[in-house]
């Protein structure tokens, strides 16, 4: 299991090494977790505030979870997810990464590299993030199985 969080609203993100002795709000985190040597994982962002970066980020990932499906090319979604972030950017962590297949490794096959098109029975994990380079950043993320008709939602923001 891996674990990052950020002190800073989302703007960064670091391991959980030592303990913070002050509320965060907005807390951002990320989970990724190993079994059967397969890793998935998830972004969320909680606070008790309202969070108009993670209603933006939240927004673009239902968008984008709809239009996925089997042969759906993976640069019209990246392209549709940009052209909705106004009056955000992309944040860093999500800049050329909204997708990856769930595998073993970056570096062992099957790769987790996105290929051109969803492919069906594909297990994917989902990233949108957004920021403003100031107060609000937001990454939020789904798991899913790409069908030929859509997709199976197993976990998301």
């Amino acid at each position: 299991m891996r674990t990052l969080f950020s002190v800073n609203g989302g703007r960064t993100l670091q391991p959980f090494t030592t303990p913070v002795d002050r509320q965060v709000d907005p807390l951002q985190f990320y989970v990724a977790v190993r079994r059967f040597n397969y890793w998935t994982e998830g972004f969320y962002i909680t606070s008790e505030r309202r969070q108009p970066a993670f209603a933006k980020a939240h927004e673009l990932l239902r968008l984008a979870l709809s239009t996925i499906k089997a042969g759906t090319r993976t640069a019209d979604v990246a392209q549709l997810i940009a052209a909705g972030m106004r009056p955000y950017r992309c944040h860093p962590v999500t800049e050329r990464a909204f997708a990856s297949r769930i595998g073993l490794a970056l570096e062992e096959p099957p790769h987790t590299k996105i290929g051109a098109t969803f492919e069906p029975w594909e297990f994917c994990s989902i990233r949108v993030g957004v920021t403003d380079d100031a107060q609000n950043h937001a990454i939020v993320s789904a798991v899913i199985r790409v069908r030929d008709d859509g997709t199976d939602v197993f976990w998301s923001a």
